[in-house]
Formats: structure tokens, sequence, C-alpha cells
């Protein structure tokens, strides 16, 4: 084998497989700063970011879940119970100091039920938590009749036009968000705790660790990054619909695992993978809408792209499977 067949199978299956979705972001950008004038300016490039503020920060605690080999089905229906409840207390006249921690206990909540069946029943991710998503939903709407709920005033103000430099306040909340995150998962020993179990939770539990209290706070984190999500995309939007948070579960996994973040567990990181994978999904979105394309095409594409993320995934890690 030859010096460039040898440099070519390096690249396709070192450095693809590691770097690719980075070389894919930069592509994109190009791609749609060619396509449209206005994808590239400052304007823009905030409203990305805002759009991605509420998908964001649930993506961080998602991220614990993953890298754990778990699953969280219910974090759409999280957010929407969070919306719910923060839009029903702004409506009834309270301020931030008590809408903030209603956010933060939705979730704690919702993340506290999957835990329990989880980590201390042993209960298979999956139907844990599609059994949290289906019953939440069905409870909130029960609650609010299914009836939309309009949100204005002194909250949806300070939180929606308060900003740094031109850069809106929520969008360096979610930043913070990350950073935290990736700052706990890098280098605390929880963090390394959560990559432990994920490589192999039998061998974690066999060193001393606890795995029933290390999981359940994975999807503590998970459910209180949903609800205070939940409560952003409350005031972003304006309203509390009785459709918020429907499929949104998919969106945040996936821009998790196009981040790099495993399906299998033990691999990623918050920054800059599964930040980077937020905004791919949000620039594609938001690239198709300035080039006028059809509505239908956006779910196409970004299934595509999550499909090429999760097969590459599964590439990666066929080797360790065996």
């Amino acid at each position: 084998m030859n010096t460039n067949e040898l440099s070519a199978k390096k690249f396709l299956v070192d450095v693809l497989p590691r770097y690719g979705f980075y070389l894919f972001f930069a592509l994109l950008i190009a791609v749609f700063a060619l396509l449209s004038p206005t994808f590239l300016t400052f304007g823009n490039i905030v409203g990305i970011l805002l759009q991605s503020t509420s998908i964001g920060i649930a993506v961080v605690g998602m991220t614990f879940v993953i890298l754990t080999a778990g699953i969280d089905l219910s974090a759409g229906t999280t957010i929407f119970f969070s919306a719910t409840i923060c839009g029903h207390l702004i409506g009834n006249g309270s301020g931030l100091v008590t809408v903030i921690p209603a956010a933060i206990l939705c979730g704690a909540v919702m993340g506290a039920i999957n835990g329990v069946a989880i980590a201390r029943f042993k209960v298979t991710p999956f139907i844990a938590t599609l059994a949290t998503m289906t019953f939440g939903r069905g409870l909130t709407l029960t609650f609010s009749q299914a009836k939309a709920q309009y949100l204005s005033g002194e909250i949806q103000n300070m939180l929606m036009n308060s900003n740094v430099a031109g850069i809106p306040t929520i969008v360096l909340c979610m930043l913070l968000v990350f950073v935290a995150g990736d700052v706990v998962l890098r280098w605390t020993p929880f963090g390394r705790w959560i990559y432990a179990i994920g490589h192999n939770d039998a061998a974690a539990e066999k060193i001393g660790l606890s795995v029933v209290r290390i999981k359940f706070t994975a999807y503590l984190i998970a459910g209180i990054t949903a609800g205070i999500a939940g409560l952003i995309s409350s005031v972003r939007v304006g309203a509390v619909m009785p459709s918020l948070g429907m499929g949104q579960e998919f969106v945040i996994i996936s821009c998790a695992v196009l981040g790099g973040v495993s399906l299998f567990g033990g691999k990623g990181h918050a920054l800059p993978g599964a930040l980077v994978g937020v905004l791919i999904i949000s620039c594609i979105e938001n690239g198709l809408v300035l080039i006028n394309a059809n509505p239908y095409l956006y779910t196409v594409v970004r299934g595509v792209v999550i499909y090429l993320s999760v097969m590459i995934d599964s590439i990666q890690n066929r080797g360790e499977l065996r």
C-alpha cells in the first residue's frame, strides 16, 4: 500500500469520524452564506442563537444521560409541563423569583421519576421514559384543558429584551449552561463516573461506584435542564400551545448525537461537540427558511443528517460491541 493510499485510509478511519461534523458545519455555513446574503449578518446569527436556546439547554442534560448509555424520551413532555406551569404562574402575576424555581422543580420532578425507575428498579430507559412522556403529557393537557396560554408582561420583556453587548441574556445563559456542563464532565469526579458507567456500568459498580445514585443524578440533571428549557420556550414564543414540546425529544437527542455524543455511552462532550450539533440543526432550519425552501424539506434534510451521524456512531463502536 503506497503513501497516498495510507493517507486516504487514515483520513477515512481516523480524521473523518472525529472531525467530520466540524467540516460539515463549516461547509453548511459556506453554502447558506452563498445562497443567502443575510445568513451571516449579525442579526441573523443572533436569531440562530436565540432559536437554539431552549433546545441547547436541554441538550446539555441529555448529554449526561446518553453518556451513561441511557436515553430520555420524556424531554419534550418535561418542556411542555414546565412551560404550562410557568405560563400559569406568569399569567397570575408571579415574578422571576417564583417562576425560575418552579421551572427547575417541574424538571426535577420528571427527572426524579425517570431516575428512580431506571436507576433503582432497573427499568429499560426507553420504556421508562416513554411511559413518563405519555402520562406526563396527558396530565399536563388535563391541567391546561388543552387550551393555549398567551404570555406578556414584565418577565417576557426582562428575559427577551435584556442583552449584553447586543447578545441576548438568554443566549449567554445557554452558553453558561454548556460551559458548566462541560466543566462537570471533564474536570470533576462525577463527570469521570458518568463516563465510567457509560463504558461499563457493571465494572463501575465493582470498583465501588454508586451506579444507582449516579444514574439517578444524570436523569435529574436532564429533567432540570428540560424544565428550564420549557420556561425559555414559553417566553421566547410568547405562548404555550398544546403541541409545545411534541417531538422535541428527538431533536434534542439528535443534536447530542450529531455533536459526537455516542448513543452507546461513554463518549462525547458538551463543548464543543453537543453545542455544534445544536447549531447545525438550527442553521439548517434557519438557512432553509432564508432561501424559501419547501417547509417539508426541513425534516427531510434534518433526518438525513441524523441518519448519517447515527450510522457513523455505529461504525465507530462496531468493534467495541463485538
